[in-house]
């Protein structure tokens, strides 16, 4: 569609700093994991080990079909982005 291909000229254009492009789906499936592995290696704090690793994946993150219809998501998100910014 148009708005994918807004975000491919964007995202092909930007070359000053580390980025990572991903589906929001893909993208909400790997912070469940890490928020699932701090949890089962006792750690505290999982958001901002979860946080810790979409920075390690790169510091411009563009989300492809961002689409949020689950209110735990949504929360999940909420303090995502709170730990991110």
């Amino acid at each position: 569609s148009g708005k994918t291909r807004m975000m491919d000229l964007f995202y092909e254009e930007v070359r000053s700093v580390t980025k990572q492009r991903v589906h929001f789906h893909s993208f909400m499936l790997s912070v469940h994991r890490s928020l699932h592995r701090a949890k089962t290696e006792g750690r505290s704090g999982g958001m901002k080990f979860a946080a810790r690793s979409v920075l390690e994946a790169g510091t411009l993150l563009c989300l492809d079909e961002f689409q949020v219809v689950d209110i735990a998501d949504a929360l999940v998100m909420k303090r995502l982005f709170e730990e991110l910014f």
